[in-house]
């Protein structure tokens, strides 16, 4: 069965992984959140490439609204 040669090594690895996928989540929030402000502000112009998809549009009834 083979060893690992520094374990320590591996942690760090995993550590170093995990904090950079969580920098790139916030960062891709943080773009998110700017873009719609940016939309409300009117700065953006909404168009197809700055919308969500049809089918995430909100309908008349909505998950809060009372069946």
């Amino acid at each position: 069965m083979p060893t690992t040669a520094n374990p320590s090594l591996e942690r760090r690895t995993l550590i170093l992984f995990t904090v950079r996928l969580a920098a790139v989540a916030g960062l891709v929030a943080a773009v998110v959140l700017f873009v719609n402000a940016a939309k409300r502000a009117g700065l953006i112009p909404l168009s197809p490439a700055t919308q969500p998809p049809h089918h995430w549009h909100r309908h008349s009834r909505s998950f809060w609204s009372s069946a």
